[in-house]
């Protein structure tokens, strides 16, 4: 895997992480002292935390070595943001099947269920667009 897709692997997987914590901390805010799973929930925000910590060394890391690249002139030097970095089709199309498992569980008038269907949308429109840069980039070309 190239510098720019790890990067952009590990921005997105930070950015999950992030959003995963900021729900159980929800999650965690409402509950009533002394209900068992305070400390459950304190355990994985813990565990998440640990990640995030993780995923930012190994993010300032990668990051350091783009800027070097660049400075360098090098061949291999990402030429787009993480943002304009496209993401492995695997990956986009493993988050959009969980996704669409995980709608099915909610009940269709919740918030949740319309925040995943938001998002399948949107994994969808961009499995669509790498699959049709892929065919064009591996389009034989004629002169």
């Amino acid at each position: 895997m190239d510098l720019a897709t790890q990067l952009r692997t590990t921005s997105d997987t930070l950015l999950q992480a992030l959003d995963r914590l900021a729900e159980l901390e929800t999650e965690k805010r409402q509950l009533q002292p002394g209900d068992p799973r305070l400390v459950e929930l304190a355990r994985t925000v813990e565990g998440i935390s640990t990640e995030i910590m993780g995923l930012t060394g190994a993010q300032r890391e990668m990051t350091e070595t783009e800027n070097a690249l660049v400075s360098a002139g090098s061949a291999s030097a990402p030429t787009h943001s993480i943002e304009d970095t496209t993401r492995p089709l695997a990956v986009v199309l493993e988050e959009w099947r969980r996704t669409e498992r995980d709608l099915e569980a909610l009940p269709e008038d919740s918030d949740e269920r319309q925040r995943l269907r938001a998002r399948s949308q949107e994994l969808k429109a961009e499995y669509r667009r790498g699959f049709e840069g892929k065919l064009s980039s591996d389009a034989p070309r004629t002169n």
